[in-house]
């Protein structure tokens, strides 16, 4: 790996600077090492200006805690000292003081590295920035202030490697604590070992790019695997792994060409026209949502109405379907003859360019985080627009010659759950020109607390109704399996009475494969993020009341456009707009994420399976069409509850 001689050179100047010198090497090539620095907007004073963020970051497992974890830890052991082991005949000349001439100088400099780590890990904070408070992470200052706060790092240095024409007059820190912490971390840790952990950053990150045969690449696929949830030696399928390497480096170029072939004005027309009736039907359901006071709900209203939709592809900067725009946003993007090294000049190449809108404004005209080919929608509360690529707006969740209850059904709650954080958490944070401002009084505060626990409280009640049935599964499956023995026993003695077979000779009694219970049953995340289920259980009844509003004012057109489908004339057309929304949270789940790993995502990630389905439920219980459609009573079907017992959706 050349990247290693490239870090080894700038790690033995001889002076001060070349830790700092180095971080930089490492986050411009997009190597996550002791924190993170991106260039986004300053929300606290211009929403257009192009600012420098630093935040917490540099660890190798998923998160901080799983550093607590003693199953994590040994793994995490074992591939560090893989890939440490894999360094001494590769770059022995390059790094000659990692390079442990013994198995016993090795295992103490893998010590040194975990033991790094794991303070790391000990000063991060509970909640990561992108999930916390936003007025909690924002901390403006100088580069000479920050300097001054957190010395271990020579920030003049650091900031100049990465944009030698222009140093940030200010700087936003994320958590200004850990800035101070891992300041003094880094001046107590030996050079040795902050040094080694750099080289491990390189590879643990890299590394999976490498071939399959290359020793360096095994211990960051594997750490790759873990962290998502899969079996340490899963294998991926070539032409995810592909796809996702295009659209990360040329999103724009893979965009025109799947515009090309699976987006046209007629399904620009027809997304523009779901999306904004959802939005009009949240202005106006905006008056039924309980937990808004008079004050609050006057400025959400306003919030929807000056909310930016960007749908389909990027218009400008660049436009993605001008051929000549894209070929010129692209044109300083080096190509070489191999995926690892067009890999780290896409990521250098990514880098570059946000650094050099320091100063002057961040592009407003692209996605934001998403391309167009991404299948998932964004709320940018900075720009107080809502992202709906045409990635997303495919089957199964849209097309635009669908008949209207699938549409609304499928796309239409994804397109409802996006413009619901304008005014919920996070966009509750940031006014409507993109100012850091809480605008919710104290009194909404407070309710939206109340309904966060009632949906709380339904969900502990659902768990435990679960936890019930399913003891109660386990004793039929016994009181079965003991039936079944007991008949197993009397056919013997019918054999041994009518055959004259001795009962002493031995039997043994097989089990059905039914009757097998599973060893290796996953710990799953029992409960979804709150904010996320709040949104779920608002955004159903939004998309519905939309769709019913088209109805109502429709002309023949739209009685055409909802139909049944030939296969569908069994069910009604509400039920089959349910039936469409419970469709679109059908997951395939990779081989090995079934796994008992420890730190699999399944732990921490609303969208696991097992947090999916409670957020369907919560949606589904808490909206009393639904029980309505499909007929159920509270006193028969678990999915149906009486008025007292819903969380009111407005």
């Amino acid at each position: 790996m050349s990247l290693m001689g490239e870090l080894a050179q700038i790690l033995r100047m001889d002076h001060g600077n070349n830790t700092s010198a180095a971080l930089a090497w490492l986050h411009a090539h997009g190597i996550d090492a002791l924190f993170s620095t991106t260039i986004e907007e300053d929300a606290g004073l211009s929403p257009h200006f192009a600012t420098p963020h630093v935040a917490p970051g540099g660890l190798g497992l998923s998160s901080p805690h799983m550093y607590k974890d003693n199953d994590a830890m040994a793994f995490y052991r074992r591939i560090l000292s893989d890939a440490l082991q894999a360094l001494p005949p590769l770059h022995r000349w390059h790094m000659p003081t990692i390079a442990p001439v013994s198995s016993g100088d090795r295992e103490r400099l893998v010590e040194q590295v975990l033991d790094f780590e794991t303070r790391l890990a000990h000063i991060h904070p509970a909640i990561p920035a992108s999930l916390a408070d936003p007025l909690s992470t924002y901390h403006a200052m100088t580069t000479r202030e920050l300097e001054f706060m957190a010395p271990g790092i020579r920030w003049q240095t650091y900031m100049h490697e990465l944009s030698p024409s222009m140093l940030p007059h200010k700087v936003i820190v994320a958590n200004t604590r850990y800035m101070v912490q891992l300041s003094e971390l880094v001046q107590s840790t030996p050079t040795l070992t902050l040094h080694t952990y750099m080289y491990w950053s390189v590879i643990r990150d890299a590394g999976r790019y490498l071939g399959p045969h290359v020793p360096l690449g095994s211990p960051a696929r594997q750490l790759h695997n873990f962290n998502a949830g899969l079996a340490y030696d899963a294998t991926h399928p070539q032409v995810s792994t592909c796809v996702a390497s295009v659209t990360a480096a040329l999103g724009y170029m893979a965009g025109r060409f799947f515009v090309e072939q699976a987006w046209d004005a007629q399904s620009q027309n027809a997304a523009m026209e779901l999306v904004t009736s959802i939005r009009s039907a949240w202005h106006h359901s905006l008056s039924r949502i309980s937990w808004l006071d008079a004050k609050t709900r006057e400025r959400a209203q306003a919030k929807v109405q000056n909310l930016a939709l960007n749908i389909g592809y990027p218009k400008r900067q660049p436009d993605s379907n001008d051929a000549e725009a894209v070929k010129k946003w692209y044109e300083d993007l080096p190509v070489a003859s191999s995926y690892f090294l067009n890999e780290m000049a896409s990521r250098m190449y990514r880098t570059r360019l946000a650094w050099m809108r320091l100063g002057g404004q961040v592009n407003s005209g692209g996605f934001g985080s998403l391309v167009t080919t991404d299948a998932e929608a964004e709320y940018h509360p900075i720009r107080h627009e809502a992202v709906f690529p045409a990635g997303l707006l495919q089957p199964p969740y849209f097309d635009r010659e669908w008949p209207m209850y699938l549409q609304y059904g499928a796309a239409g709650t994804k397109v409802s759950h996006t413009l619901s954080h304008a005014f919920g958490p996070p966009g509750r944070f940031y006014d409507r020109n993109g100012i850091l401002f809480d605008w919710w009084t104290p009194q909404t505060a407070h309710a939206y607390e109340e309904y966060v626990r009632c949906v709380e409280t339904q969900a502990k009640q659902d768990r435990k109704e679960q936890k019930r049935l399913r003891k109660e599964r386990k004793r039929q499956q016994k009181q079965q399996r003991h039936q079944e023995r007991n008949e197993e026993k009397r056919k013997i003695r019918d054999d041994v009475h009518r055959q004259s077979i001795s009962l002493q000779q031995p039997y043994v009694v097989h089990a059905s494969p039914s009757t097998l219970r599973s060893t290796s049953v996953p710990r799953m995340l029992r409960n979804a993020s709150a904010a996320e289920t709040v949104a779920d259980v608002h955004s159903l009844a939004r998309s519905y009341e939309a769709w019913l509003d088209q109805l109502q004012k429709g002309d023949l057109a739209v009685y055409y456009r909802n139909l049944r489908l030939p296969g569908l004339q069994d069910y009604t057309h509400k039920q089959l707009f349910f039936i469409a929304f419970g469709s679109t949270w059908a997951r395939s789940v990779l081989s090995g994420r079934a796994s008992a790993q420890p730190g699999y995502r399944h732990q921490t990630d609303a969208h696991a399976p097992a947090a999916v389905k409670a957020r369907v439920n919560a949606a589904l219980v808490n909206f009393a069409p639904f029980a309505d459609a499909f007929h159920c009573s509270p006193d028969k079907h678990a999915m149906a509850r009486r008025t007292e017992e819903r969380c009111d959706v407005g």
